[in-house]
């Protein structure tokens, strides 16, 4: 019928051919090729495996095109990684500084990376855990190294000069931590400047002033006070720092803080504060009667000797030879007597001190003592009885024990010390060693030689 729609079912030619690929896809319907006679005739199929080679060629050629692209990205994405890397490296310390900072339970384990790297950025980080007991030995070698330089070297490195501008802000820090309330803080920064004593910018009289405020109340922290009496005490304390030290002297409750003040002042080079601690001779406590008499001995006043005698028998080491120093200064026999005795004590340093003395006493047994630390087990106790044989004017008759003792030495310096010693004794000229071992055996061959021919 003319007008009438035409039916699909008689025309599936036209239908196939109106429909666009997207279309016939979506309506799950084939395309007109595929079911033509042609699309299933032999030549339709190889025409369809020449299409399926150009699409594998193309898939191949698609890949490789891909694995191209992935390959050219691979430089670039390795030069970001490493770039990345290298900023977290260069980075790790600000992050730590920050974490160390912070009131985390991993501050303490940020520090400690901290000086693992040895930053020398953290030096408030070290004082601060400086104050704890643990790991004290890791921050004070920081704060030793550190303080007051840009950088921290390595132990067995030659440490670079100080720095002004780091002398000045780590001299601030510690300046404001004795000020600060924080006991952990104050605890560092007076450990600090005792590590640092050998540090002039530690040792100002505004810096000590600071140290010895700590000394008077309301500072409640015990430990805080032996610490500053200690910062005070390794060089001569100012003026200023006297009226704290006396005051801690008579009146801390603490008998160690007592002590050190005591030798404190007795190392302030100031005689007049001697009469001061006169009443300290009567005090309740043997240890602080025992500083007081060793001050004043040191301030110029005339301790009775046995008192001094009475301290160096009490038998700690350190006191036994600072008493010892203040009885070679008495040219009398007990103290001669007493001088030969500690020749055979089992204190080194007193030994030391002990020879040194005898060395400028004259008589035969100041010279027999000589001669037996020739076998002393302590090198600096031999090399010391070397040289006080030396200046001695009958030293002449050491000289066999000292050809023996050339048989014993230890070391380029003891055998050097020896020979020195032998040559200026007799006047006879032998080759002097060098520190070359080879050079040792010629020296002792020729003072054999000469104690052979006299």
């Amino acid at each position: 019928m003319e007008g009438a729609a035409p039916d699909p079912a008689l025309e599936p030619s036209r239908a196939a051919d109106g429909a666009g690929p997207g279309q016939a896809a979506h309506e799950g319907r084939v395309p007109a090729e595929a079911s033509t006679p042609a699309a299933r005739s032999p030549s339709g199929a190889r025409r369809r495996k020449g299409n399926l080679r150009e699409r594998v060629a193309l898939d191949r050629e698609q890949r490789r095109l891909r694995n191209r692209r992935w390959l050219g990205l691979l430089p670039r994405v390795l030069v970001g990684l490493g770039l990345a890397a290298g900023a977290g490296y260069l980075l790790r310390a600000p992050a730590l500084r920050l974490l160390a900072r912070s009131s985390s339970s991993l501050a303490p384990w940020a520090t400690e990376r901290l000086a693992a790297l040895r930053d020398p950025a953290s030096f408030d980080l070290y004082l601060r855990r400086l104050g704890y007991a643990e790991r004290r030995e890791l921050y004070n070698e920081m704060v030793f190294f550190g303080g007051g330089r840009t950088s921290i070297p390595t132990p067995g490195s030659t440490p670079p000069p100080d720095d002004p501008t780091a002398v000045a802000a780590h001299l601030e820090l510690i300046e404001r931590g004795l000020e600060g309330e924080a006991a952990d803080v104050r605890r560092g920064c007076l450990y600090a400047l005792w590590t640092l004593q050998d540090r002039p910018w530690t040792r100002g009289a505004d810096t000590l002033a600071k140290v010895a405020a700590v000394l008077d109340p309301p500072c409640e922290d015990v430990i805080a006070r032996r610490f500053a009496a200690m910062v005070l005490k390794a060089h001569p304390a100012p003026a200023v720092t006297l009226p704290a030290l006396l005051r801690a002297a008579f009146r801390d409750e603490d008998r160690d803080v007592r002590r050190i003040a005591v030798e404190a002042l007795g190392h302030s080079e100031t005689p007049a504060v001697a009469s001061e601690l006169l009443p300290l001779l009567r005090d309740h406590f043997p240890e602080v009667r025992r500083e007081a008499s060793l001050a004043l001995a040191r301030l110029g006043y005339q301790v009775p000797l046995e008192s001094l005698v009475r301290i160096y028998r009490e038998d700690i080491p350190s006191r036994q030879s600072e008493a010892l120093e203040l009885i070679a200064e008495r040219n009398v026999p007990e103290a001669t007597e007493l001088l030969i005795e500690a020749t055979s004590s089992e204190s080194p340093s007193a030994r030391l001190v002990a020879v040194r003395a005898l060395g400028r006493r004259p008589g035969p047994g100041p010279l027999r003592a000589l001669e037996r630390a020739l076998r002393d087990p302590n090198p600096s106790v031999r090399i010391a009885s070397v040289e006080g044989l030396a200046e001695r004017p009958d030293g002449k008759g050491a000289v066999p024990e000292l050809i023996a003792a050339l048989h014993r030495h230890e070391g380029w310096q003891e055998i050097s010390a020896i020979h020195s010693a032998l040559r200026t004794l007799t006047g006879h000229d032998v080759p002097s060693p060098t520190p070359l071992p080879a050079s040792w055996g010629p020296v002792v061959e020729g003072w054999d030689r000469f104690a052979e021919q006299r």
